[in-house]
């Protein structure tokens, strides 16, 4: 609204952060003693720790609002009403359940800055929304919007052959980023009987049959995901380093014997001949089943205490069923009894929000700079918070012990030594199976964009793109004719 940002808005932005924004964020910023206004463009942030560098990073990473623009507004409530920022674009209309327009702000503070040059090229942007990703797949191939960031394998080989792509005005783009790759997993709640079993979580982890749905549902297109860092330096790999074993050594007598084991090996997790049977691991589960006390009687699997093990599969997307069948088949074989509970949105955001489900599916990115965001994904604490990321319901004090060091880490290198311990830790624990992913992101356009040749190694810096008005044209006399 060209107002200045002043002191003033940055400390009602983060005292509503830490008292009225969402557990997770709460979390997030639970270092963060208070904030204190020293003039109308100084602010003062107080730590509560001294030995968490990452703190002014994550501070900096949030955005500020408008103090005058909320003393009438509820921060807790949804709402329709365009907020007030300090960036390059502003809200223009909003079309709700349908799209968001914004335009570019001329009078951008930060335009000039070194930092901007080259950035923010276009004059309008426009999200659309659809109910999936087929009717949305349908809308941009007859050009309702220009920019599509594909996630189906299937799609993305065999579906980008429509008459604009042979006309050449519809481009595929495959960029190679440097990120971690978000952790795709099938997630156990362990709150719950037999999932709180970790002999159980064990066996069920060879149930997972990664080659052979890589081979026949993705057309080759994804890897197996070893690590919760994959992608990066703070994967974990090998044997545990010199470095690694003095953290790990005074935790081992902590850990349960199957952690103890899991934790010191070269870790690699079950392959098959991807024939589609899986049944040299699904021989190896059956058989950590019945050391584990479990039995088969007449097909059924049951408990140590005699009762049948029943499981919930709990998800929302359309697309889910065909990914998950193999999984559900090799289930079954064990004589579990599994059954796929598809429900909408509001209800499996409900849901997980409650940790109400057996088994569920999650998608957590990371970072290249670990640090409080692990607290929630896998601490103590955040595994009995509603709300929270902790969908496993982790509770482990050495896993608990191991974030706090890494928060507190002196330098990258001691970062990423901690991280590999987390890492080793979490598999150890069985409490999700990763299952795939890729190292690059998909993306089709209309032909009318171009892209400077040094680009972005983290992002594919759509932000740095612009549109080349000849071909513009061409695409736009191409839509007018269909």
């Amino acid at each position: 609204n060209g107002l200045p940002v002043t002191a003033e808005d940055v400390k009602f932005s983060f005292d509503t952060y830490q008292t009225k924004s969402n557990f997770g964020l709460q979390m997030y910023l639970a270092d963060l003693a208070k904030t204190e206004v020293i003039n109308p463009h100084q602010v003062k942030f107080t730590f509560k720790s001294s030995h968490n560098p990452k703190m002014p990073f994550v501070v900096a990473s949030l955005p500020i609002y408008s103090k005058a623009d909320w003393q009438k507004r509820d921060f807790t409530r949804i709402s329709l009403q365009p907020i007030i920022g300090s960036g390059p674009y502003v809200v223009e209309k909003i079309d709700a359940g349908r799209s968001i327009s914004y335009k570019r702000n001329p009078n951008y503070w930060a335009k000039d800055l070194p930092i901007n040059k080259g950035r923010y090229n276009f004059d309008h942007l426009k999200y659309v929304y659809y109910r999936n990703w087929d009717i949305a797949f349908e809308g941009f191939k007859s050009g309702q919007y220009t920019l599509h960031e594909e996630t189906n394998p299937k799609k993305w080989v065999t579906d980008y052959h429509f008459p604009a792509v042979k006309a050449g005005l519809v481009t595929q783009y495959k960029f190679r980023h440097h990120n971690p790759i978000a952790t795709e997993s099938y997630v156990f709640n362990t709150r719950r009987k037999p999932f709180n079993d970790i002999r159980f979580r064990q066996a069920l982890t060879y149930t997972y049959d990664f080659e052979w749905q890589n081979k026949a549902l993705f057309y080759g297109q994804y890897q197996r995901l070893q690590s919760y860092f994959e992608n990066s330096d703070l994967a974990a790999t090998g044997r545990p380093s010199n470095n690694e074993m003095a953290i790990l050594k005074p935790l081992l007598p902590k850990l349960s014997p199957v952690m103890q084991k899991a934790v010191l090996a070269d870790w690699k997790y079950p392959a098959s001949d991807a024939s589609g049977f899986n049944r040299q691991n699904l021989l190896i589960a059956r058989q950590l089943l019945i050391q584990a006390g479990y039995k088969i009687k007449e097909g059924q699997l049951y408990t140590p205490e005699g009762k049948p093990v029943k499981i919930e599969f709990l998800i929302q997307q359309d697309g889910k069923q065909r990914t998950l069948m193999p999984f559900v088949r090799n289930l079954k074989k064990l004589g579990i009894n599994i059954n796929l509970r598809q429900v909408d949105a509001p209800q499996y955001l409900e849901r997980t929000r409650r940790y109400d489900f057996d088994m569920t599916t999650m998608n957590l990115p990371q970072s290249l700079n670990p640090g409080n965001e692990q607290a929630q994904f896998w601490g103590s604490a955040a595994a009995v918070q509603n709300g929270n990321y902790n969908y496993a319901g982790i509770r482990n004090p050495v896993i608990d012990e191991v974030i706090s060091k890494l928060v507190t880490a002196k330098d990258r290198e001691q970062q990423i030594t901690y991280t590999h311990v987390l890492d080793r830790l979490l598999r150890a624990g069985y409490y999700q199976i990763p299952t795939y992913g890729k190292g690059d992101y998909w993306y089709a356009y209309w032909n009318m964009y171009q892209q400077p040749k040094v680009k972005p190694v983290l992002s594919a810096g759509i932000e740095y793109w612009w549109s080349n008005a000849n071909q513009a044209k061409k695409v736009a006399q191409y839509l007018h004719q269909q």
